[in-house]
């Protein structure tokens, strides 16, 4: 079996955010050391929160989340509620997450799992301003040399801009630390908008998430054409550009993507091209090339494989029923004493099945109990089937 890659995810979710976290959560050649949150899209209350709701979302409270920078090396912050909504995650109604946020700063974070692992063996994907990655970078110069390559979305080239005539969103909230970033020497690969912008959530493409006929398909589903209406109306296309996922997915799939090596500096003087990364495309200048920029993708193979994943995740959600192994969580309540039942329920589309608390009611598709250890004693104690032998089936490939 390949080595699963270590990664930190580094984000403010965020709809496409979103996706790229579920993305990641449904790859098991992928191992999420943990989640940095930084303000950008929403303010960075907003961004933790929306990251362990995504998490709860799929299952997986066992993923720790930080919260990092409040704000930007230099500037003031811009955030984008008019394309994300108030909550950064408007579309599907998702409770407030149970799972706790970690009490580590997300930069200290950072710098610790990069000094403690292995050098090379980290990843950063970085899907917001790079504020926190450029504070790891300020605090300890060390970790630069350890750490494996940087995969990020922003800047732009050819498209031009999408916050300003020449400057992407998350470059544009904080350039400075892009700046910092872009001159650390670390491997940089980046999505800009030129390969972002080919990625489109298409109606079509939107209804096959749909129809997984599953709770994280729905709420992915809802994510997208809240998503994608507001670049619809400026563009003039069918759906928007799915910009996140594409980190993600050049990990699972790099022979997706084409680009080439170029010198990639950012403006961080000028208020008429702030933001603006100068991508020396043509190699006119005698610059280092210091970042693998990507301009096109296969978007049908993209797709292809973000549906697979969500499916697989879905089918993961089997034995990592809602709050953990542990018992349930906070979309069901948990049932007051002994007695209580297990439902299955078929998953459309496949053959897995999810667990749900439920109180007991006089139906066949209800069973008791097996024999099988309890979680406290007396009044009170509780069952958990999932830790039975004769209960626990094989896992599905994606699973972990």
């Amino acid at each position: 079996m390949p080595q699963t890659r270590k990664i930190i995810i580094d984000t403010d979710p965020g709809q496409d955010d979103a996706v790229a976290i579920l993305l990641a959560l449904g790859s098991a050649e992928l191992e999420i050391v943990g989640i940095s949150a930084v303000a950008g899209n929403v303010p960075l209350k907003l961004t933790e929160k929306n990251a362990r709701k995504i998490c709860e979302l799929a299952g997986r409270p066992d993923i720790k989340v930080y919260a990092g920078a409040i704000r930007p090396l230099a500037r003031e912050l811009v955030t984008a509620e008019e394309v994300h909504g108030k909550t950064g995650l408007n579309g599907p109604q998702l409770p407030d997450p149970k799972m706790k946020l970690q009490g580590q700063y997300a930069v200290d974070f950072i710098v610790e799992t990069l000094m403690k692992e292995e050098a090379g063996t980290i990843t950063l994907c970085a899907l917001g301003p790079l504020t926190n990655v450029a504070l790891a970078l300020i605090r300890e110069p060390k970790i630069a040399p350890r750490i494996k390559e940087i995969v990020l979305m922003g800047g732009g080239f050819f498209e031009g801009g999408n916050v300003t005539p020449t400057a992407e969103f998350n470059i544009y909230v904080d350039p400075q630390a892009a700046d910092l970033v872009f001159k650390s020497g670390i491997p940089i690969v980046m999505m800009p908008l030129d390969v972002t912008h080919k990625a489109l959530t298409t109606a079509k493409r939107t209804q096959a998430i749909r129809q997984l006929g599953t709770r994280v398909g729905t709420a992915t589903a809802e994510m997208l054409e809240f998503f994608e209406r507001f670049d619809e109306e400026k563009y003039g296309t069918d759906g928007g550009p799915l910009h996140d996922p594409c980190v993600i997915a050049y990990l699972l799939k790099p022979e997706l993507f084409k680009g080439r090596n170029c010198n990639v500096t950012v403006e961080t003087t000028s208020e008429l091209t702030m933001g603006m990364t100068v991508i020396d495309w043509w190699g006119v200048t005698k610059r280092p090339k210091n970042a693998m920029v990507m301009r096109d993708i296969d978007h049908d193979a993209f797709f292809a494989l973000l549906v697979e994943r969500l499916a697989g995740l879905s089918r993961c959600l089997s034995f990592h029923p809602i709050g953990g192994a542990d018992g349930p969580g906070p979309y069901t309540s948990r049932p007051p004493g002994r007695g209580r039942r297990w439902r299955r329920r078929g998953v459309p589309g496949n053959a897995s099945v999810s667990l749900r608390w439920n109180t007991p009611q006089p139906s066949r598709r209800y069973r008791a109990d097996p024999p099988s250890p309890t979680r406290g004693e007396g009044k009170g104690a509780v069952t958990s089937p999932l830790k039975t032998p004769a209960t626990r089936r094989r896992r599905p490939k994606n699973c972990r």
